[in-house]
């Protein structure tokens, strides 16, 4: 007897809630405000650095420095990283976060110790970002130059 009872009150309140579902679907909700539209997800948008390493006072390209990358933000989607210098003094780097704007620290240190470390703060804005479409609120590239100035020898 129990185990008709909770056959037929789970039929009862799945037929119940079902006419309630499909009843909340109907267009007349929507005469006077248009329908809302919901996605799943997370805006995110993409920040690139390319940038190159010269010596202060030659301007030559400083191959093989290592540039720690670090953020104050707390929606960092990925995980930065330290990047080294090609031959040329470049190097380029894609990070990802949910804001609209970022401020990203480049750490830049010589392991031959010849220069002194340098740190170099690069700033996106909002309307720096272009070609966004849906969550994705659109990329920004900035260039920079790191000038490394020697250690003075004591």
């Amino acid at each position: 007897m129990k185990k008709k009872y909770v056959k037929v009150s789970n039929w009862l309140l799945s037929g119940l809630l079902s006419l309630i579902g499909f009843n909340s679907c109907n267009d007349h909700l929507f005469e006077k405000e248009p329908p809302l539209i919901l996605e799943y997800g997370t805006p995110t948008a993409a920040f690139e650095i390319k940038g190159k390493v010269i010596d202060k006072h030659t301007q030559v390209p400083l191959s093989d420095m290592y540039i720690a990358t670090d953020s104050e933000e707390l929606n960092i989607l990925f995980k930065l990283d330290t990047l080294k210098t090609n031959q040329d003094g470049k190097f380029q780097v894609t990070f990802g976060s949910g804001n609209s704007q970022a401020t990203y620290r480049l750490i830049t240190r010589d392991t031959l110790q010849n220069y002194a470390n340098d740190t170099t703060l690069v700033t996106f804005k909002p309307e720096d970002l272009h070609d966004g479409k849906g969550w994705f609120i659109g990329k920004a590239t900035k260039e920079v130059t790191i000038e490394m100035k020697k250690k003075e020898e004591k």
